[in-house]
């Protein structure tokens, strides 16, 4: 499944903690779904790799 592919079926003022590795760092970020649809043109191409809730908040680690 793609990123993309998952926003569009959440509620798009849904906080989303949004994190990729590449060379071993990990990179993460927290924005609305809608915020991601818009602006994330790269990102929701990408594989999901791993969706889980932390503290409330829905993280989603994506492919490198």
């Amino acid at each position: 499944m793609k990123l993309i592919d998952l926003l569009k079926v959440m509620d798009k003022d849904t906080f989303i903690f949004l994190s990729v590795s590449v060379c071993g760092m990990r990179f993460e970020t927290k924005h609305s779904a809608e915020f991601y649809i818009e602006h994330g043109d790269e990102l929701n191409n990408k594989k999901i790799l791993k969706v889980y809730v932390e503290d409330g908040y829905l993280h989603v680690a994506l492919e490198g």
